[in-house]
């Protein structure tokens, strides 16, 4: 799937390949690394999906007209992305919580190859039985990544079969269910009282508002619009998953691996404290005897937390995921870089895909060194020790991508990999002022 775009933030053009494992944003300050990320994460939000397929005429799209024989064909499939296309480009404003005029000269054209999409038709499977010749059962899944759709169509409509249909195909077509972690996410847990009581106070308004006798709707207006979230709807999002936490919730097991290794670089275990009056906080739990709230707690701490609860309890284990992280190097020691790209990498081999944005070299150079070793010939790969890569991931896998101020460009493989210009050029600066420097000492002494 590409991603066509213009005049989105300081952007004026940009186009990322959706299909990667990988996305890889680098770049200058304030050049809409930020604003691409939250616009990917609306294109693959279930909330958008659901709101589309409500919103269009999908017998239209699908143009099934029959439901005893159908077929999904390239066609359909190309209407669907353009009608989704449009439908993003009008809905914009609601990813990031905004009036309509500050996008109003936006564009967004989502395409399909030819060949992606004939891969796609011949991956579906579309077979019609009939149970003990009462219900006409509709069976619709895709040979590749076992998703399954079955519908009785003899309870149902038209109308409502072409929509479940076209559900089925945007979960098919963009894979992972999106997760955004922004580069301000240590506030999140330094402020996690405060922003608590402030969102139950706004739900315990409205609250009170139903169980009065009062009828003003004007009244109510005004607080539902008081109490609307102030933020961009990914972050929002985090927002919300951090309030509706509880001491008995639940924990993954399955991406414990995760957790252990983040608990390492946090100094000891998250944990959920309830008190009295409705007050709740999250603590850092060194030891049975040593728990510091977050405040107290290192700027590394806070900073890796919503990355640690998402494993260990907001991470979708029935669907492949798509975490999206803004910064993800902020307050790490260059040591906890490190650890963490192999985090997201062992995740990325997991069947996930990432969307990183970063300032980091480090980064850069661990990025640099999975699309320069799948470069190797095999008998050269077995001469390397890999305990610092992840064999899985391949340099297709990866998109990296240049965000100048006004266009985002991809940067190209050469020779020796990915050159990473923007980052080479102020090393360069400085190692040479260093090298300038030490020549002076030496002559001096």
């Amino acid at each position: 799937m590409i991603l066509n775009i213009k005049n989105l933030g300081p952007i004026k053009r940009a186009k990322i390949d959706l299909s990667k494992s990988i996305l890889f944003f680098v770049g200058y300050n304030n050049s809409g690394k930020t604003y691409l990320s939250q616009l990917i994460w609306g294109v693959y939000n279930e909330y958008f999906h659901k709101k589309f397929v409500e919103e269009i005429d999908t017998v239209e799209i699908l143009a099934i007209d029959n439901l005893k024989s159908f077929e999904i064909t390239e066609e359909a499939i190309d209407r669907l992305i353009k009608s989704y296309s449009s439908f993003i480009g009008t809905n914009i404003n609601l990813i990031f919580k905004s009036e309509k005029k500050y996008f109003k000269n936006f564009t967004i054209e989502l395409l399909l190859t030819k060949e992606v999409n004939e891969l796609i038709t011949k991956d579906l499977k579309i077979s019609f039985t009939n149970a003990l010749n009462k219900d006409d059962i509709i069976n619709i899944s895709t040979e590749s990544n076992n998703n399954f759709l079955e519908i009785n169509s003899s309870n149902t409509d038209l109308e409502n079969v072409s929509k479940r249909i076209t559900h089925f195909l945007l979960i098919m077509l963009f894979e992972g269910k999106p997760f955004y972690l922004p580069s301000v996410r240590g506030a999140y847990t330094t402020f996690y009282e405060y922003i608590y009581k402030i969102e139950k106070e706004k739900k315990d308004e409205i609250d009170n508002f139903f169980l009065s006798n009062e009828r003003d709707i004007r009244k109510l207006l005004k607080i539902a619009k008081q109490s609307q979230p102030s933020y961009t709807m990914p972050m929002n999002e985090l927002i919300s998953k951090m309030i509706d936490l509880k001491q008995n919730i639940s924990i993954n097991h399955d991406y414990i691996e995760f957790q252990q290794e983040l608990e390492q670089m946090l100094g000891g275990d998250i944990k959920i404290h309830q008190y009295p009056l409705s007050k709740k906080e999250l603590r850092l739990h060194i030891d049975e005897n040593i728990n510091l709230p977050m405040y107290l707690s290192s700027s590394n701490t806070n900073q890796l937390t919503t990355l640690y609860l998402y494993f260990k309890y907001w991470i979708d284990l029935s669907k492949s995921n798509f975490l999206i992280l803004d910064e993800p190097e902020e307050n790490l020691h260059p040591k906890n870089q490190y650890k963490l790209m192999s985090i997201l990498i062992d995740f990325v081999a997991r069947n996930n895909k990432i969307l990183i944005t970063t300032h980091s070299t480090l980064m850069a150079k661990i990025i640099n060194n999975y699309i320069t070793f799948s470069m190797l010939r095999h008998e050269q790969q077995k001469e390397i020790e890999t305990k610092y890569l992840n064999k899985n991931i391949l340099k297709d896998d990866i998109e990296v991508c240049f965000f100048d101020g006004e266009q985002v460009k991809q940067y190209s493989v050469e020779e020796y990999g990915v050159l990473f210009k923007d980052f080479v050029e102020i090393e360069s600066e400085i190692e040479s002022l260093s090298n300038e420097i030490n020549i002076k000492l030496y002559k001096g002494n």
